[in-house]
This record gives structure tokens, C-alpha cells and sequence, in this order.
């Protein structure tokens, strides 16, 4: 769990959504056999795979504010 960083996360998210959309192309070209279970997988990898790397990309703002928190203030409110 150490090892978790949020682009691991973003990475695994990517992958995740990635198969959301491959699976259910190769079943319409027939190249895998189209069953309600694999319907459901490919629906659960693009649900996991995006809330995943929806968590990553969170982790990884968050770790930006921490280290710079006035970034944003200065970002919209720019010193005269």
C-alpha cells in the first residue's frame, strides 16, 4: 500500500477505462463472444477505471496544494 502513488492510480484508471471500450469493441467485431457477463465486466472496468482515476487525480491535486498552498489565491488574485 506504501507504493500507491496518484499516478499509479491515474495509470490504473486509464487502463480500466480502456478496457470499458476495447472489450465491448472486440465483442461487436466478434473477435470475443458476447455474453451478459462479459457485458457487465466491460461496464465494471469503465465504472471502476473512472472512479479510480477520478481518485488520482484528486490525490495528486491535493498533494499540489500541500506543497504550494498559495497557488491558487495568487493563480486567480494576481499581486499589483
Amino acid at each position: 500500500m506504501r507504493n500507491l502513488t496518484p499516478n499509479k492510480l491515474i495509470l490504473a484508471g486509464f487502463i480500466g477505462v480502456s478496457l470499458g471500450v476495447l472489450l465491448p469493441l472486440l465483442m461487436v467485431m466478434g473477435y470475443i463472444r458476447t455474453t451478459y457477463f462479459m457485458s457487465f465486466l466491460s461496464y465494471a472496468f469503465s465504472v471502476v477505471g473512472l472512479g479510480v482515476g477520478i481518485m488520482g487525480v484528486v490525490w495528486q491535486r491535493r498533494i499540489d496544494k500541500l506543497k504550494n498552498p498559495h497557488q491558487e489565491h495568487e493563480r486567480h488574485f494576481p499581486k499589483r
